[in-house]
């Protein structure tokens, strides 16, 4: 041991003597270290201006996946964002997206001070997020943030099953090579046309609330201030996406 790993120096601790970095870089997948490389002649092929140029590169190749995911992939933006993006189309998003709630009868507003600390702990945020088409139009998307129903509840519970990403392509194949006619259903809010069975509450926050009060001015009594935003809280009537009835 003595001979392989050295002398131990440390009595109080034990401790072997730290032995010496061994530099490792890598070059067309060759992986050459410096403290066994004996030949000059090679190591001279390992110029700092080519790792620089090699790292560059690199870099370059993030960045340019980084921005298709951005601005290609992931289009979707939070509301403060999408608004200050958009402007008044975003604003005309959200209202159209939050008129389904009140029109439909999806939510009822509730004081904060009649709900249990169960019940605020337990509330779902409700998230709205904005997409520009390739029409151009702007689309908004309103949610509730899921994830707190997943502490109490059984991932049998909380999983929704979905199609499989082949089996649409496969059945579009199917479609384009026999020439069939395909039709294509929307069913606006498709998912708050089923009524909740089971008590659950949202919670409104920020600029939303403000659109919400826009459209029924008879929300304004049941708002308050948490730190510096308007917050709502509502208990649904119908079931809304991410909420555990939608699954």
């Amino acid at each position: 041991m003595h001979k392989r790993y050295g002398q131990r120096h440390d009595i109080q601790h034990n401790l072997r003597p730290r032995k010496k970095p061994r530099y490792v870089l890598a070059q067309k997948d060759v992986i050459i270290s410096k403290a066994a490389s004996q030949n000059a002649s090679i190591w001279k092929k390992f110029q700092p201006r080519t790792l620089q140029r090699a790292y560059l590169n690199r870099l370059n190749s993030l960045k340019s996946a980084r921005r298709m995911l951005t601005e290609v992939l992931m289009t979707q933006y939070p509301v403060k964002r999408g608004l200050k993006l958009f402007g008044s189309a975003g604003v005309a998003a959200v209202k159209s997206e939050m008129e389904q709630l009140v029109t439909m009868n999806a939510i009822s507003p509730v004081h904060k001070r009649l709900l249990t600390i169960k019940e605020i702990g337990n509330s779902l945020p409700y998230l709205m997020f904005l997409k520009q088409k390739r029409c151009g139009k702007i689309k908004g998307r309103g949610c509730a943030d899921g994830r707190r129903q997943r502490v109490y509840k059984t991932k049998e519970q909380t999983s929704s099953p979905t199609v499989m990403t082949e089996s649409v392509f496969l059945t579009t194949a199917i479609d384009a090579l026999e020439r069939r006619h395909v039709v294509i259903v929307d069913v606006p809010g498709a998912f708050i046309q089923t009524n909740m069975d089971k008590c659950i509450h949202i919670r409104i926050a920020g600029a939303m609330v403000m659109v919400l009060c826009d459209i029924a001015p008879e929300y304004k009594k049941f708002v308050i201030q948490e730190g510096n935003k308007p917050v709502l809280y509502c208990k649904l009537n119908k079931a809304l996406l991410r909420s555990l009835p939608a699954l």
